[in-house]
């Protein structure tokens, strides 16, 4: 890693967490754990606009199950070197409105899965009801309200369907490049 600001977590294979380490320049990172094996895995902040990973180099969304990852094995007497390869992710950009008055709509939760339906994140509309999500991989996505209701709106999918209790594989799918951004998902 190479980036800075970059948290690494080690788990063991029950799942419990037993270090995490924040990459810093020119050491990268380092976690102390006794000899045993462990899942590793990044967390970057959304504003690196990176692809979080397991290790062995796959993707690893929100949410993700990093005993999926290759486990490292630690020994009392080595030192274990482990690269992550993190990737530019793509970003999807839009804004929550109000029908009738074309004005944002602020607090709405704003919800992105992958084109099979699997919720990946969530994320709040600002004051003017614009939302966004980067560190997304390449894929196809879909993109919902979830909480509009609470708000007097209805929920929606994009583009415009209506939402009340809908499966998500029926919105409308947003292409995502690694590296780029897709804007005006309203």
């Amino acid at each position: 890693i190479a980036k800075v600001g970059v948290t690494v977590s080690a788990y063991t294979l029950d799942g419990t967490l037993v270090g995490s380490s924040v990459t810093s320049l020119g050491w990268g990172f380092g976690l102390s754990v006794p000899p045993g094996r462990y899942y590793l895995r990044t967390v970057t902040p959304n504003s690196m606009n990176l692809v979080d990973e397991i290790h062995n180099d796959r993707v690893c969304v929100p949410g993700c199950d990093y005993t999926t990852g290759q486990p490292v094995t630690v020994t009392p007497t080595e030192t274990v070197r482990v690269d992550f390869a993190l990737t530019f992710g793509g970003m999807i950009s839009g804004r929550v409105i109000d029908g009738v008055t074309d004005r944002g709509v602020p607090h709405i939760t704003v919800e992105v899965s992958t084109a099979s339906g699997e919720p990946v994140t969530t994320t709040l509309t600002g004051p003017r009801g614009i939302y966004s999500f980067s560190s997304l991989p390449t894929g196809s996505y879909r993109v919902r309200t979830l909480d509009a209701g609470a708000w007097g709106y209805a929920n929606t999918l994009y583009a415009g369907l209506p939402c009340g209790g809908c499966a998500v594989t029926t919105g409308t799918p947003v292409q995502v490049t690694a590296g780029a951004a897709v804007q005006n998902v309203d």
